[in-house]
């Protein structure tokens, strides 16, 4: 597994500082962008934010056959938003002719930061 972290912090890493005026600056807002990459069977758990319910959390299965967003199974090219007050487990879904990697982007803010059709990047669009 790999988890790059382009913006924000995830289990103490740390991205590249925002500029100062804009609202990833502000660590209440919690902006945030990772990319995660599973091997076969791999897991990986996404901690709650701090923010809670004030947070909108949003995982984009970009490569890879099938995903386990919270325990439900997602094909490639879905969106599905997750609640950011609860932990999120993401796994390998187990479908047959798996890709080695799965690539996850998990984009992470504040619901004052920006409106949802802004981030509009995929098709499909599902709410756990």
């Amino acid at each position: 597994m790999r988890v790059t972290v382009y913006a924000g912090v995830i289990n103490g890493v740390q991205g590249r500082q925002p500029p100062p005026s804009s609202w990833a600056a502000d660590p209440n807002n919690e902006v945030s962008v990772w990319l995660i990459e599973l091997k076969e069977e791999g897991k990986f758990v996404l901690p709650r934010a701090k923010g809670g319910d004030a947070i909108n959390r949003s995982v984009y299965f970009l490569e890879g056959r099938c995903v386990l967003v919270a325990g439900s199974e997602f094909k490639k090219h879905n969106r599905v938003d997750v609640r950011a007050s609860a932990d999120t487990e993401i796994a390998h879904g187990g479908c047959s002719r798996c890709a080695l990697f799965y690539s996850i982007l998990i984009l992470q803010y504040h619901a004052k930061v920006l409106t949802k059709s802004y981030l509009r990047i995929l098709h499909v669009q599902t709410q756990i």
